[in-house]
This record gives C-alpha cells, sequence and structure tokens, in this order.
C-alpha cells in the first residue's frame, strides 16, 4: 500500500475538504463492484485499490486530519545543543546578525521543501499513476 494518501487520492498538499471528498467519490465510483463482473480479478483489484482509497480518505478528510498527518510525517527536526551566547559575540549587532541569518538559512530549507513536494504534485501523471483507471477529473 502506498503511503501518501496525498498521491492515492491524486490532490495537492493544500486541497480543500471539497476536493478531498470529489475526488474521493469519484475514484470510488469507477471502482464500483458492480462494475465489475463477479468474482474476476478485476473485482479483487478493484477492493484492494477501494480499500487504500478509504484508508488514504480517512487520514486526510478533515482539515484537523491532514494537519495531524502532515505533522507526524514530517516532524520538526531535532534541535542541536547550541546555546547562543551573546556575550560571545563581540557586539549586540553581530549578535543579532548571526540570528538572522540562521533564521532565514531555516526559512529558505523550508521553502525549498515545500517547493520540491509542491512540483513532484504538478509533474504527477496518469502515466505515473498507481490506478488502472485514469484521473476522471483530468480533461484530455
Amino acid at each position: 500500500m502506498l503511503e501518501d494518501p496525498f498521491t492515492i487520492l491524486g490532490v495537492n498538499l493544500d486541497a480543500t475538504d471539497e476536493e478531498i471528498r470529489k475526488a474521493y467519490r469519484l475514484w470510488i465510483s469507477m471502482l464500483h463492484p458492480d462494475k465489475f463482473p463477479i468474482n474476476s480479478s478485476q473485482e479483487v483489484e478493484a477492493n484492494r485499490i477501494s480499500a487504500e482509497l478509504n484508508a488514504a480518505y480517512e487520514k486526510i478528510k478533515t482539515a484537523e486530519a491532514r494537519q495531524k498527518f502532515l505533522a507526524s510525517r514530517n516532524p520538526s527536526p531535532p534541535r542541536q545543543n547550541e546555546v547562543r551566547n551573546p556575550a560571545s559575540y563581540q557586539s549586540q549587532s553581530e549578535y543579532e546578525d548571526r540570528v538572522r541569518q540562521e533564521t532565514r538559512a531555516r526559512k529558505a530549507e523550508r521553502m525549498r521543501k515545500q517547493k520540491e513536494e509542491k512540483q513532484f504534485y504538478r509533474n504527477w501523471t496518469e502515466e505515473e499513476s498507481p490506478w488502472p483507471v485514469k484521473h476522471p477529473w483530468k480533461r484530455e
């Protein structure tokens, strides 16, 4: 089973509750058991994928659930035991410059990771899809 529910459902990280619900319902409607012959391998595969869709949807169906999932997926890195001692700098402005520089570096790293994540989902196409059907909401 794939781990990322956003990938499974084919939605962006910043998708709303409504967009996630629509994507989920489209996938489930396409994989409904009545659309496959009884006891066929297609029905078995559709049931397996439906189970994955259900698990993914449960993880991110509400804003609170998404925040909880994203927090567990990307825990903040442990802080190093670095003690900033203002007395060790030549002047207060040197200390403040160092703090600003560290803050900018952390922000730049965070933004770089967000950009990579957005680019990953932007480049995701039907050919890379783990599902046997195409995205119903994408026009060709």
